[in-house]
């Protein structure tokens, strides 16, 4: 969850029988209501209260909102800043302990906590160790453990990273898993002088993915083979291989791409030293200079933040499929790696929060501007 990566608790969800089923002709979801009329800028995460108001994260307008469905503007939650309960780029956002819930400030490098009813509360930061306060939060679980990449430089030939836990109560950090992630080496001609950083996207990348369910399993999503596989402590279940028919990439799959990131405000090619970094709201230091685009040849099973994990602790993963098509397919999973059954959304949706028997999922229109609507599944 870019992109939802947390599921949320204490939901008593009943289990349809549709979604018992493990083959069969996929089920179109229909919409529960209208869509919100409201235009945000960006929708990274969208959690349901119990009253049943949601709280948005907006990267982009480095927000967060209380949306009431009747109501067609959202109200915004606390204020920005460094000092106390403020927070100045908010980009995850997680249930937490008793109904309260998680944000990840990377702008203040630090971690707010909002009340059940949104209210901020409180903040602190994470540990030192494996700079683990300044990785993006990719997951929390109901004991209120954190989960990040680590990051950094890796010793030659190692293609495997870990996935840290941290247990703010405990304060130990430990692997909960292992992902692939091969050695990136330089393009020719793209290397960087002193004081630069050069980057080079590489679009539609085969990558793994990873979500975790509330009681701590870690479900990894293979890209090829195309598999989900499930850790919890020292048990590892591996799903079947999915099948998967390899497309070529188009130009209308690289339009698309480019689109994106000038929505996301990520199109700059070059950022010099003193300017504002789109994504924390801080100066930069460094100068910034991005590559033309490394185009695969084929697209993936699917997308980086394609995948995400429902309260019920099923996966679900956003196929690739072609940009003409009214519906995009998405596969669920259940906590052993077996396929359950296959929704369909429609084409121009990103799943982005769960609620009572509903999924939450945000729609960009031609504008680069994102609605949210809600799914009854």
């Amino acid at each position: 969850m870019a992109h939802l990566r947390s599921g949320i608790w204490g939901l008593a969800l009943a289990t349809s029988s549709a979604a018992a089923q493990s083959s069969g002709t996929p089920t179109e979801l229909k919409p529960e209501g209208a869509e919100h009329p409201f235009a945000f800028s960006s929708i990274e995460a969208a959690i349901p209260l119990r009253d049943g108001r949601i709280v948005v994260a907006d990267p982009i307008e480095r927000t967060i909102l209380l949306l009431e469905w009747n109501r067609p503007e959202p109200a915004r939650l606390g204020r920005s800043g460094q000092g106390p309960n403020e927070y100045v780029a908010p980009r995850a956002l997680f249930r937490w302990l008793g109904d309260s819930l998680f944000v990840h400030d990377i702008g203040a490098s630090r971690y707010l906590i909002l009340t059940p009813d949104g209210t901020p509360a409180r903040t602190f930061r994470g540990p030192a160790t494996e700079s683990f306060g300044y990785i993006p939060v990719r997951a929390v679980d109901r004991l209120g453990r954190i989960y990040a990449e680590r990051r950094g430089s890796r010793p030659a030939g190692v293609d495997m990273e870990a996935i840290l836990r941290w247990s703010p109560t405990g304060g130990a950090i430990d692997t909960a898993a292992l992902i692939s992630r091969p050695v990136i080496r330089p393009a020719p001609g793209t290397e960087s002088r002193p004081g630069q950083v050069v980057a080079r996207p590489m679009p539609f990348r085969a990558r793994d993915e990873w979500v975790v369910a509330p009681e701590g399993r870690v479900s990894i999503v293979h890209a090829d083979p195309f598999h989900v596989e499930s850790v919890l402590g020292t048990a590892r279940t591996r799903g079947p291989d999915q099948p998967y028919r390899p497309r070529p990439v188009t130009e209308e799959d690289k339009a698309a791409w480019r689109e994106q990131q000038v929505n996301q405000g990520r199109a700059r090619t070059l950022r010099k030293p003193g300017e504002s970094d789109a994504r924390t709201g801080a100066p930069t230091t460094i100068d910034i200079r991005i590559e033309e685009p490394e185009w695969s040849e084929t697209m993936p099973p699917f997308l980086t933040g394609g995948v995400a994990i429902a309260p019920d602790g099923q996966v679900w993963v956003t196929r690739v499929g072609s940009p003409k098509e009214r519906t995009v397919a998405v596969d669920l999973f259940d906590g052993n790696g077996r396929p359950v059954r296959t929704v369909l959304l429609p084409r121009e949706s990103r799943i982005v929060g769960f609620g009572a028997g509903v999924v939450l999922v945000a729609r960009t229109d031609e504008s680069g501007l994102q609605y949210l609507r809600r799914f009854r599944y």
